[in-house]
């Protein structure tokens, strides 16, 4: 036993609890009891009793016992129940180097005969007692051969009260010393059943917050508070370990704490406060939950393998010493590994960053233009090799050396596709989340602990500065754990898989541990990064129940938008199977007049129309103007409020293309074969010009328009989208007006004079699929605006303008650059006749100024007027 207690090297080792804690990794200290956390984690406690809802543990900053107590002493206490009748009240606290730990037994049972308290100590596995020979055995005890532990003999101090006193040398905390009574012989367990345990040089810790906490912080020592939710589990340990330094290969050595049933659980969270902690910037800590690993209760239990707390902010690989983190085989005759395993980081408590004068440029929807991104992809395409060096190549950093570009567009936003640590999965990109709180390391240049977040905070810094929001796309749908077929446990399956999993990989969005997961994590990343809004990938899955049954007024989507930090911030719903929605989507997503919407109507109105479907038209008039169906208000329909609220035209996303789902030249493809037709003299192929059209149609109707990174990707499209933004942008008022409610004066044309489109696809002919339609704005100018969808050119007559105005060319797709897009003082090709050849496939736009009225001359005066 005395080869134990040998102080080992400063990088710890996997330790049985005989071995005293790591230096390095604790230092203990004197547990402050002038400030203790209260139950609910608010504010600073008196000396009343904090109590741990549905447990049999009081824990008081100074109590007053029930009992003649012969020595007074201060410290930790904890009033605990026998399940024969006892009171057992506890004290710990620190007399140099040395932890004295009090044990004072009341009885109800004043004839329960001889009572003896049979003791030991463990830190790994309260299965296990150890008894190391630094601690002092009281007078008269005995070694216990069923327990491994100690058989003493309590001072009697008082009528039915007796007591002991054990000295625990500081070196050897963190540490549980475990006891139970013993009345002549028969033990006497707690009122749970279980050995009653204290801890010593930690506490029972408080419920929240959920995660790490840093509870209290002196000197080079902390104590930080830890909290997991398991309902499933029997037994939690937490483990705590050093990540490596950058280049080495030793394995980290870890301390292993087993928390107390009783004492470390409130309902289905798990809770310990650990004190005395060093370094807290490579410090780690994971979580190993044990429980019955049959299926049939709904759990998913790998006891030997570690889980990441959902809640750690950081993420950090940590390769452990063989055994302690043993992953199961993915195949029936594989083995079990040894992988890193992946660790929160207590980095977060301790590093800080400065936002400096950056803020949110809070840009109104009206005037946005939203850019989709990949960061990995690009920041590493061909297109990115010139500005993007390879360092910064596929990482955070590599955004800002491309923000030239995207500035350039006339971009308000950028919409990132998910950075939140990922894995194989069926997310959009082929990847899923399995954090909702820390950013993917693989995006970080430097390769500590918080480098991934320091560099993702310093991307939304300079992107504020130079005006532009940063949209997180979030989805709290799939994840990256896998399913019962291919299970990938790493965290929430290995942890509460019956809670937060409704099937297979699927998350359960409709019980109530995942909704505060959800809405946790959008405020941290709010709050600590500063984001300006949030896009829900499927988007579906939060508007079901736990047993999937779709709900009107879902909770998660109401409280979200009623947060006061989220409500701030723009916040879009993106789903991926609208008959998954309220009333099979035909309202949309349940928004209560907040939430935004990516408008999936869009993209299928336009693709029916430039496809060639009869009587597409109305379709498409409807997306071009708003798309009122969705948006507008409807009260007269039965629906619940939520649904039918109105909300602006502004609050939908109109795209064709999206990251993960084609690109804009996939959807061309798919219309017009690249070599479909030769193109005209002085004019683009169809392939060409259709892709400008549908460019042009995203940005001439109402709604915010988005563009995947794709049409940065080509120089042609990024010409062509910059310009015809900046015809979106001197065309706002006839265009886009805010309000569906804005009058305007809009008529919709056919090709012939006079005539309107064939809404009804009823009488086909060679240009009945044309659409146009003009605004006339008298104190401005008159739009026109016509798309061709047939593959040949038909020739259109123009309608009346404005009083003595003319119609000028200010767009035609067909053209190349520059002659496409025509603006500026004077620009603009005058219209010869009443008529203009539109290509096919292309889109044109002409404007028609007003003359202004002649002044009259002023009446000859004198002679002159004679």
């Amino acid at each position: 036993m005395k080869g134990l207690l040998q102080a080992t090297e400063a990088m710890f080792v996997h330790l049985p609890m005989g071995r005293p804690c790591p230096p390095g990794l604790l230092q203990p200290v004197q547990y402050n009891i002038s400030q203790p956390f209260s139950a609910a984690g608010k504010g600073r406690m008196g000396p009343q009793q904090k109590i741990y809802r549905g447990q049999q543990v009081m824990v008081q900053a100074q109590l007053a016992m029930a009992v003649k107590e012969p020595t007074k002493v201060t410290g930790e206490k904890y009033l605990l129940n026998g399940n024969q009748g006892s009171k057992v009240s506890t004290t710990v606290e620190k007399k140099g180097d040395m932890y004295s730990v009090q044990i004072v037994v009341s009885s109800c049972s004043q004839a329960a005969g001889d009572l003896t308290i049979c003791w030991g100590t463990y830190r790994t596995s309260p299965a296990k007692w150890l008894l190391p020979d630094t601690i002092k055995l009281p007078a008269g005890s005995s070694k216990d051969a069923s327990t491994g532990g100690v058989v003493s003999k309590p001072r009697k101090a008082g009528e039915g009260v007796w007591e002991l006193v054990i000295d625990v040398p500081t070196k050897l905390a963190p540490v549980f010393v475990a006891f139970q009574l013993q009345r002549d012989g028969q033990p006497e367990l707690s009122r749970g059943g279980h050995k009653f345990a204290v801890p010593v040089g930690m506490t029972a810790g408080s419920v929240e917050p959920l995660g790490a906490s840093l509870a209290s912080s002196e000197g080079q020592t902390s104590s930080v508070n830890f909290v997991v939710r398991s309902r499933g589990a029997y037994s939690l340990s937490l483990i705590l370990a050093r990540k490596q330094q950058s280049g080495s290969s030793k394995p980290s050595g870890c301390l292993e704490i087993a928390l107390d049933p009783i004492v470390n659980r409130t309902g289905d969270l798990w809770h310990v406060c650990v004190q005395g902690l060093k370094d807290l910037s490579t410090l780690c800590w994971a979580w190993r939950a044990d429980a019955d690993v049959a299926w049939d209760g709904g759990g998913r239990f790998y006891p030997g393998q570690l889980m990441f707390d959902p809640y750690a902010a950081t993420l950090a690989s940590v390769q452990l010493a063989e055994g302690v983190n043993v992953v199961p085989p993915k195949k029936a005759a594989g083995l079990p590994s040894n992988p890193p395993a992946t660790m929160g980081c207590l980095v977060s408590l301790v590093e800080e960053f400065d936002f400096g004068s950056s803020q949110r440029p809070d840009i109104s929807p009206e005037t946005s233009l939203v850019l989709e991104i990949d960061v990995a992809s690009f920041t590493s395409s061909s297109t990115a090799q010139d500005e993007v060096p390879l360092s910064h190549q596929r990482k955070f950093l590599g955004l800002l050396d491309r923000l030239k570009t995207i500035r350039a567009t006339g971009a308000t936003a950028v919409m990132l596709a998910p950075v939140t640590a990922s894995a194989a999965g069926s997310g959009q990109l082929g990847r899923a989340p399995i954090s909702y709180f820390a950013p993917d390391t693989d995006f970080a240049v430097d390769t500590d602990a918080g480098a991934a977040a320091r560099e993702l905070r310093q991307v939304i810094s300079g992107f504020h500065n130079a005006g532009l929001e940063v949209i997180l796309q979030v989805e709290y749908c799939f994840t990256g754990e896998g399913s019962d077929a291919a299970p990938a446990p790493v965290s929430l399956r290995g942890l509460d898989a019956g809670v937060y999993y409704r099937s297979g990989s699927l998350l359960n969005c409709g019980h109530a541990a995942v909704r505060s997961l959800v809405l946790d994590s959008l405020r941290h990343w709010a709050l600590h990064y500063d984001v300006d809004g949030f896009c829900f990938v499927n988007a579906e899955t939060m508007a079901q129940d736990r047993h999937g049954c779709v709900l009107d007024n879902p909770p998660l989507a109401e409280e979200i938008c009623e947060d006061p930090v989220l409500s701030a911030l723009k916040l879009i719903a993106w789903s991926g199977d609208d008959s998954l929605l309220p009333r099979g989507g035909e309202r949309g997503f349940p928004h209560w007049a907040t939430w935004m919407q990516r408008n999936t109507r869009f993209s299928r109105d336009v693709s029916a129309f430039i496809s060639g479907v009869p009587a597409a038209a109305s379709g498409l008039a409807t997306r071009i103007t708003g798309s009122a169906d969705l948006f507008a208000a409807r009260w007269d329909g039965g629906l619940p409020g939520g649904l039918a609220a109105g909300r602006r035209p502004a609050f939908g996303l109109n795209g064709t293309s999206y990251l993960g789902k084609g690109t804009l030249w996939d959807q061309v493809a798919s219309t017009v074969p690249e070599d479909a037709q030769p193109p005209a003299p002085g004019k683009l192929s169809q392939h060409e010009t259709l892709a400008k059209t549908l460019l042009l149609l995203t940005l001439v109707s109402q709604g915010v328009p988005t563009f995947s990174q794709d049409v940065l990707e080509d120089e042609r499209l990024a010409r062509a989208l910059t310009a015809l933004h900046q015809v979106r942008r001197t065309f706002a008022r006839q265009l886009t007006p805010p309000q569906f409610e804005t009058p305007r004066d809009i008529r919709w044309h056919g090709a012939t004079p006079g005539s309107t489109p064939d809404w009804d696809g009823v009488q086909p002919s060679h240009d009945s699929l044309y659409l146009a339609y003009s605004v006339n704005d008298p104190e401005a100018s008159a739009v026109y605006v016509g798309f061709n969808p047939h593959h040949y050119s038909i020739s259109v007559a123009l309608p009346e303008g404005l009083p003595g105005a003319k119609w000028k060319r200010i767009v035609d797709t067909s053209f190349p650059a520059p002659h496409d897009v025509l603006l500026g003082a004077g620009a603009g090709e005058p219209l010869l006749g009443s008529y203009y050849e539109v290509p096919g496939k292309a889109a044109v736009i002409f404007a028609a100024a007003p003359v202004p009225a002649v002044a009259a001359a002023p009446a000859l005066q004198g002679p002159a007027a004679m």
